[in-house]
Parts: structure tokens; sequence; C-alpha cells
């Protein structure tokens, strides 16, 4: 059995190398919002850093920033389970849940960010992702076992 904390780090963990390996080109932009995201949510709340992914990402569904919205949807949503329904209606759940529900997701949100933006920035930035071995930046030989830097 796994702490909640070590949920979130293999959340993270498997989410960026699905970046690296599904998404390479978007990849660098990716951990850019993933990297931005942390302030935005503590300046602006977790609804209105939601809305600037989704307005950013124009409708489309494709692009990093709906790659980063879809992440945080999945964990609130399916893995913690804090809304019912299908990721891509988070916003409307938020906005009409309560204040309970809303500062919940936030805090699980600003939980999971610090672990995306740790593997992030070892990983997308190093062009690494998992290597055959299933160990995170196992191609380039710099770093093994999946040790982020701080």
């Amino acid at each position: 059995m796994r702490t909640l904390e070590q949920e979130r780090a293999l959340f993270a963990w498997e989410r960026i190398n699905s970046v690296c390996m599904e998404h390479p080109t978007q990849a660098k932009d990716v951990a850019m919002h993933i990297k931005k995201m942390p302030a935005m949510v503590l300046a602006n709340g977790l609804g209105q850093a939601l809305a600037f992914l989704l307005q950013k990402d124009e409708g489309n569904r494709s692009g990093p920033e709906y790659i980063v919205y879809d992440m945080i949807a999945e964990w609130i949503v399916e893995e913690r389970k804090l809304c019912t329904g299908p990721r891509a209606d988070l916003m409307s759940r938020l906005i009409q849940g309560d204040r309970f529900l809303y500062r919940q997701a936030q805090e699980e949100t600003w939980a999971l960010l610090v672990w995306l933006k740790k593997f992030a920035e070892a990983y997308i930035g190093a062009g690494e992702g998992l290597g055959k071995d299933g160990v995170l930046g196992s191609g380039g030989g710099r770093r093994h076992g999946g040790e982020a830097r701080s």
C-alpha cells in the first residue's frame, strides 16, 4: 500500500513520461505551463488557472495547455474522485460546487504540481523519458533510478 504522496509522485512520473513519449514536440511547452501553474494557482485560484489553460488552448483539446489541464483534471476526477463526470467538465463542477470542494481540489492540485514540476524540470528539460527498463532518464546515463533534481 502506498501513501498519498507516493501516489501523487507515481501519477506525476507517469504523466511526465507520457508527455515525453507521446508529445515530444510539445514537451517543452507542457513543462513551461507546469512550471507556471503553482504561482498561477496561488495568485488567482484554481478556477482561474484552469480557465487560463482552457482559454490558451482555444478549444483544440490537443495543445500543451490542454495536456496540463487534463493531467490536473485526471488527478482530481479519476484518481482522487473529488468530482464526478468527465474530466472535461471539471471547470463547471468547480464553479457549481461548494467552497469545500473547491478548496480541496485546489490543495490537491497544489500538491500534485509539486511533483509534476520537479519531474518536468528534471526530465523534460533534459530531453529524457522512461527508458526501456522503466527508469526515468536511463537513456542518457546521467541519472538513474528516477532521481529528480530540486
